[in-house]
Formats: structure tokens, C-alpha cells, sequence
């Protein structure tokens, strides 16, 4: 747990373990994993299949997630969304911002996300897609790691040497492929090109290649709080053109969205 920027230990008078468990249950539903059984359930969060399906049926009772009839699989319901209002309407960097990130977006024919980091995955909070037939999409809410994302990149790029080594060591297997396998030393020199260039830029390759761009976001006290993220594909953009035409317009973008940054 955190409270600021500094590590405390947890109080065992005050910490909830089934809380705990309860939010393992509604994590484990993602993207990619919409309908879970039971079993299922309880292999995504370590649980037992007793606790998974009172915790599952639970939720289900109180609103938060749904059971179809047929399949008997769980998935979440509507009412989640009265978490993801809360948080997106606290968000006053983010509020104040978005017709900014909606300008980019239309100037640059590109997807424009508004992207925090969340341990070792960055997280979209917001994206204004490209007005282009294929494109990349950036659903809110989808997950990254950090490790090989530029978002995640230009976060690392001013965080601590401990807290790099940290999200280094835990990032999986396919990360560490992303990002070539180098060691430790040499992710840390690229890193620190990210920060003096004020961008970080990685290439995927997904159906037409893709390229992803990201500059940070700082609040009024020089703490890098949020990246703006550009995501285009190679048919469109080389890395060069990235380069020279659209981090300029990234990186304008974000000076002004820091300007307004109060709290």
C-alpha cells in the first residue's frame, strides 16, 4: 500500500483480507476475459471455487455483476460504471484537458489517449479515436505493462532507480521480449534518452504495424502525473514522420495541458 509517494506497511487492526479477496473477484474480468465461470473465476484470482462462487454470487445480488442464464458465466453489469464516473469526473486534470486531447486528435487524423500508470501496467483513462477506418483503438480502461508501453516508458523515465528495477524484475516474459531482452543497464540508458528527448516512441506489430508515441503530462510541482498518447499505423506514418511532425504537436499539446494544472 502507498500513501503519497512513500511506501507504508500495512496495519493488520485496520486491513479488510476479504475486501481484498472481494476486488480480486471484480478485477479478474477484463477485455479479453468478459464471461467467467466459476472455475474460472477462482483460477484468475487464486481463490478457492467455494470462496470464487460466494463472492461471485454476492456481487450478483447486489448489483455488480450479472449471470447469463445459458452459460451460466458472470460478467459485469452496468452498475460498475458508477465507479468509472466517479473516477473520470475527479479527475480534473484530465477534465479540464480533454478538448485539448480532441484538438490533437483532429489535427493529427490519430488515436489521442490520456494515460496514468497503475503499479506495473499504465491504464486509459480517456481516448479520442482516429477518424480513419483502420486504426488503432484504445478502449478506456485497457490495460498495458509498463515496462514496454511508451507511456509506461516516459514514467519510468522519472521514477527512481529502485522503483524501475522493481517494475523491471516483476514485468513478465513477454514484456522483456518487447523490449529486445536487454538487461537491466541498458533499459535504464534508454531511459534516460527518453527523459532528455521528452518522448518515448515503440513500434508494434499488429496487423499493419503500428507506432506509439507518448510525452508526459506534469502537474504544477515538475511530477509527471499523466502521458498523452498518439497510436498510428505504419500505412499512414513512418518513424520518422512521428518524429518530426507529430511529436512536436504531442509535445505543444502537453505544455499547455500542464499550464493548466493547478492541483
Amino acid at each position: 500500500m502507498a500513501e503519497g509517494d512513500v511506501q507504508v506497511p500495512i496495519d493488520d487492526r485496520l486491513f479488510v483480507g476479504s475486501v481484498q479477496k472481494a476486488m480480486l473477484v471484480m478485477e479478474a474480468f477484463d477485455q479479453n476475459n468478459r464471461m467467467l465461470s466459476i472455475s474460472e473465476i477462482a483460477e484468475r484470482t487464486g481463490l478457492g471455487r467455494s470462496a470464487a462462487q460466494r463472492f461471485a454470487y454476492t456481487f450478483e445480488k447486489i448489483g455488480y455483476l450479472r449471470r447469463d442464464p445459458e452459460s451460466r458465466k458472470f460478467g459485469l453489469s452496468n452498475r460498475v460504471l458508477r465507479f468509472v464516473q466517479g473516477v473520470l469526473s475527479a479527475n480534473s486534470a484530465l477534465e479540464s484537458s480533454f478538448h485539448l486531447l480532441t484538438q490533437l486528435a483532429e489535427k493529427t487524423e490519430e488515436t489521442v489517449s490520456w494515460v496514468e500508470l497503475d503499479g506495473e501496467d499504465i491504464v486509459v483513462m480517456s481516448s479520442v479515436p482516429s477518424p480513419h477506418r483502420s486504426a488503432i483503438t484504445l478502449p478506456v480502461g485497457s490495460r498495458y505493462p509498463t515496462l514496454s508501453s511508451s507511456s509506461g516508458q516516459v514514467f519510468l523515465a522519472h521514477a527512481s532507480d529502485d522503483e524501475v528495477k522493481m517494475i523491471f524484475d516483476k514485468a513478465l516474459p513477454g514484456s522483456h521480449k518487447r523490449i529486445d531482452n536487454i538487461g537491466f543497464e541498458e533499459f535504464r540508458e534508454q531511459l534516460a534518452i527518453v527523459k532528455e528527448q521528452g518522448y518515448a516512441l515503440t513500434e508494434k506489430d499488429l496487423d499493419l504495424g503500428s507506432l506509439s508515441a507518448s510525452v508526459p503530462v506534469y502537474n504544477y510541482r515538475g511530477k509527471v502525473i499523466a502521458t498523452i498518447n498518439l497510436s498510428a499505423l505504419r500505412v499512414r506514418h513512418s518513424t520518422d514522420s512521428v518524429k518530426d511532425r507529430l511529436v512536436p504537436l504531442l509535445n505543444e499539446t502537453a505544455r499547455t495541458v500542464s499550464s493548466l494544472i493547478v492541483s
